[in-house]
């Protein structure tokens, strides 16, 4: 069984197609029998993929750090775990997943997501990442990442390995058959430093 973490925002947004899709993908997640590993909460984006996994019968693993434990109702989760801070928060969420999703969110949601990439692009792990561009949410985003390669300051293998689709299903379909290029950032094939 797969694990998928979602990283969004803990608000709902203006526009409901964002809650709409955010139900869409618990539902979709739980539909496949995967596991969601989300961020704890029960506000926003995040209650409403929550509730999409459970009400369609999936296994749901809330992550948040202690802080959060006392200020947020949670809904019926399958595990709660507790870490320390914001930083082992993260890096549980990594390790225990498998597929990553990014939905609409603000500063927290980016960083999180920015930040599975950058592990991916330093060979500390290997898993697929991918945006739901709801309603073309991300659409600056993703040319940013053309513009930093076009400017050489990350590769066209990382750019490509980036992933997004408005649809749930269709971005969970091209995740879980992505494989994600395992490319030393630094050295070529003879271990000489080498230009992006």
């Amino acid at each position: 069984m797969k694990t998928v973490c979602v990283f969004c925002g803990s608000s709902p947004g203006i526009d409901k197609i964002y809650a709409e899709k955010a139900y869409k993908t618990g539902e979709e997640i739980a539909i496949r029998k995967f596991t969601l590993v989300y961020g704890g909460s029960t506000l926003g984006l995040m209650g409403i993929v929550a509730r999409g996994a459970i009400e369609t019968g999936g296994k749901v693993i809330a992550v948040m750090p202690e802080f959060f434990r006392e200020i947020v109702d949670q809904p019926k989760l399958d595990e709660i775990i507790l870490a320390k801070d914001m930083h082992e928060r993260k890096k549980i969420m990594y390790t225990r997943s498998d597929i990553f999703i990014i939905l609409p969110g603000g500063l927290g949601t980016l960083e999180e997501g920015l930040e599975a990439l950058t592990w991916c692009q330093l060979g500390l792990m290997s898993k697929p990442v991918g945006f739901l561009n709801t309603k073309g949410f991300f659409d600056d985003l993703l040319r940013m990442f053309h513009k930093f390669h076009k400017e050489g300051f990350i590769r066209k293998e990382h750019v490509e390995m980036i992933l997004s689709d408005p649809d749930p299903s269709i971005l969970l379909d091209k995740l879980i058959d992505h494989k994600i290029p395992r490319l030393n950032k630094w050295l070529d094939e003879k271990g000489n430093l080498k230009h992006i």
